[in-house]
């Protein structure tokens, strides 16, 4: 009844043999098909859908989460109302990025929204490092999930975390991953131009072929680092730690949860086992914060 729901609002889709549901080719600019076979889901069935438009990844994975209650990997060409965290927006226009949400249903026991917002970002770092840049070292990851290059932000990350009322220890969780593969035509809007960057800095308008490559190959890392990184926590740590472009820095504190610290720059000391922020203050107080925003500045 699920698919047959969603074939009747429009999506042209076909049974994969023990791997779910993918679009047909002809409405498949990023082969779901080869993303579906490429993703090592230990087990799981994840459906894998593309849209050329949806208002927010997030947003819609949950919508279709209510239809057919499985597991799913959304990808889309552009967001009208793409998400980021705290309410921001996040910009995402058409043949730039990759736009993508991956809805897994766990249990409130394993749901830890930090601790998967950093695996995520782990996830991030690593398939661009891997897929676009042959191996080698070139992100870095801005606590708590933001991923830069050369000091422009390049992905952002939204985590949510969801309960049924009829069950109260079942729930899912949406990974929201916005990345900027190439530079806009037009460019970056005025209040992030200052701060955002791509992958590639290509205005060409023959860009949109390599994008339909590129995507695929990113979105299928992504998810099989996320499927990784979750059991071996060490190793995610220790890369976590190793991409942090904050360690040593002095930082302001922006907003968070956290109580504040006695002055607002602080000097940012390790990122502990709970992937919190440990800070120092001039006086040597010590806080680790597991939430909020921070800026690096010149103390």
């Amino acid at each position: 009844k699920a698919i047959k729901s969603l074939q009747a609002e429009g999506y042209h889709i076909d049974a994969v043999t023990n791997k779910g549901y993918r679009l047909c080719p002809a409405f498949d600019p990023v082969n779901t098909d080869e993303i579906s076979k490429e993703i090592n889901t230990k087990g799981k069935n994840i459906n894998v859908y593309y849209l050329d438009e949806v208002d927010s990844t997030n947003d819609h994975v949950r919508r279709l989460e209510v239809k057919t209650h499985e597991d799913t990997l959304l990808i889309a060409g552009c967001q009208t109302k793409g998400r980021g965290r705290r309410g921001r927006d996040f910009f995402s226009p058409k043949d730039t990025g990759l736009y993508m949400s991956l809805l897994i249903h766990t249990d409130k026991t394993t749901n830890n929204i930090p601790h998967t917002t950093s695996v995520a970002a782990t996830s991030v770092a690593k398939a661009i490092d891997n897929i676009i840049f042959k191996g080698k070292d070139v992100t870095k990851i801005k606590w708590v999930n933001d991923v830069y290059i050369k000091g422009l932000k390049i992905a952002g990350i939204l985590c949510e975390s969801f309960s049924f009322m009829e069950d109260e220890d079942a729930s899912y969780i949406i990974i929201g991953i916005g990345i900027n593969i190439f530079t806009p035509s037009d460019g970056f809007p005025k209040e992030i131009k200052k701060t955002a960057g791509a992958i590639i800095n290509n205005t060409k308008n023959d860009k949109v072929q390599d994008l339909e490559s590129i995507r695929g190959k990113l979105a299928a890392s992504i998810c099989n680092n996320l499927f990784y990184y979750k059991d071996k926590q060490e190793d995610c740590l220790a890369i976590y730690r190793a991409k942090s472009n904050l360690i040593g820095n002095y930082v302001k504190i922006n907003n968070f949860k956290d109580k504040k610290p006695a002055k607002n720059y602080s000097k940012v000391i390790e990122i502990d086992n709970e992937y919190r922020l440990v800070i120092e203050d001039d006086h040597g107080n010590r806080q680790a914060l597991s939430s909020g925003e921070v800026s690096v500045v010149k103390y």
